[in-house]
This record gives C-alpha cells, structure tokens and sequence, in this order.
C-alpha cells in the first residue's frame, strides 16, 4: 500500500515545536513523524454496554482519505467490499491493513484511569466508498466491566504517523445505561506533538501530560457513571 504524504493546517505549529523542544534538549533527533502525519483517518468511536450495563466493547468506523483508495488493498472489490476472506488476509500478515492489528487498533482502553486489555476484534469489515476505503471493527474489552470510577477510549497513534480525526462533535452510545454519561474528552490547549516530545526527550512538564499518552489528541471519549 502506497501511503502519500500531505500538510496540514497545524503543520507549521507542530514544526515550530519540533525546532522549539528540540532545541531545548540540545539537538537530540527526533522521528521524522514528529513533523506531520502522513495517514489520515476519520473515526466514528461507540462504546458498547452489555445487558448488565457493563462497559463491555467499543465498535469503531474508520474513513480513510482520498489518498487511500481501493487499489491500494490489493484484493478483489465486490459491491465495494471486501469478503470476509480478504478482510482476514488483508488484515494478517503482510497484507496492507495489517498495521492496525499489529498497532492495536490503535485504540487505548481504560478504566479508573488505568490501562484494560482488548480482546481480539470482531466484526470486522472493509469497504472502498468515496473518497477512500473505510474499515470497521467492534473491539471487546477483555472483561466487561462496571464503571464505577470512570472509564475511557483514546484512539490515536502515539508517534503521529497516523493521525485520527473525530467523525462529528459528540459520540454515541445507544446502549450506555441511564446512568453513564458518554462524552468527548477535550483537553485545552494541548498540541499532540509538542506533548509527545517532551515525553521522548524527557523535559520536565506536568505530570498529566508526561502520563497521559493520548494527551492533545482528538478522539477521546470519557464514561463516567453516576
């Protein structure tokens, strides 16, 4: 798969903070994916409770831009999907979506602030619609669990190569129990990649940012039960 690499709005920000902090740290070198991402993706992020009104799965629906098209997969397209055979080859191995598994879904699951295990994802399925393919997957927790003190889903790629975006302002969660509260995560004035660098190169700052991987991102989703 031919990813092509384009700027974005926040580019100069984030080349100001690459110049910026790696100065500070006396020219120590960074990833070249510090600058800007190089894939886009547009996610649509839900989180599933179970009958019990346990926090038990996330499903995901990612859009990928113009630059991620249909012959990119290398796999035949049927009424603009994949079969489930191709999803699986595509997705294993050296097939060319098989980054996401190999990234975790880029997908980071939390309860009470700490980070829960993912069970294998299901669901999964592959569509080439314009502009570019879309991918979906319904992603478990290992064990559903009762939110007693707040829970979370971050989608985001700690090195910023694959950038994710937020399909919509606010999320939805129809099977979310009266009580729980399903919301987006903002965090003010947090730049992704200024957040990450002082992580790498080990710049005092405030712990909640050094702490937080997901800190600055955009697709951040907060559950909090009463």
């Amino acid at each position: 798969m031919t990813w092509r690499s384009r700027s974005t709005s926040a580019a100069p920000r984030r080349l100001f903070w690459v110049a910026a902090l790696s100065t500070l740290a006396g020219f120590v070198p960074v990833p070249p994916a510090t600058a800007h991402p190089h894939v886009f993706i547009t996610a649509k992020v839900t989180p599933i409770f179970d009958a019990e009104g346990r926090f038990a799965a996330v499903h995901e629906h990612w859009s990928f831009d113009q630059d991620v098209t249909g012959p990119a997969l290398n796999r035949p397209v049927r009424d603009g999907r994949l079969e489930a055979a191709d999803v699986a080859a595509a997705m294993s191995g050296g097939g060319p979506l098989a980054w996401i598994r190999r990234h975790a879904y880029l997908t980071r699951l939390t309860i009470a602030g700490r980070q829960v295990l993912a069970g294998e994802a299901r669901d999964i399925g592959v569509w080439v619609r314009p502009p570019g393919v879309v991918v979906e997957f319904t992603l478990p927790l290992a064990e559903a669990t009762t939110v007693a003190a707040g829970a979370g889903v971050d989608v985001f790629d700690p090195e910023y190569f694959y950038a994710v975006y937020l399909d919509g302002s606010t999320i939805q969660s129809p099977t979310a129990p009266p009580a729980c509260a399903v919301t987006r995560r903002r965090d003010a004035n947090i730049d992704p990649v200024a957040a990450m660098l002082l992580r790498q190169l080990q710049l005092p700052a405030d712990p909640r940012v050094l702490g937080d991987p997901a800190a600055g991102h955009e697709v951040r989703v907060a559950i909090d039960c009463r």
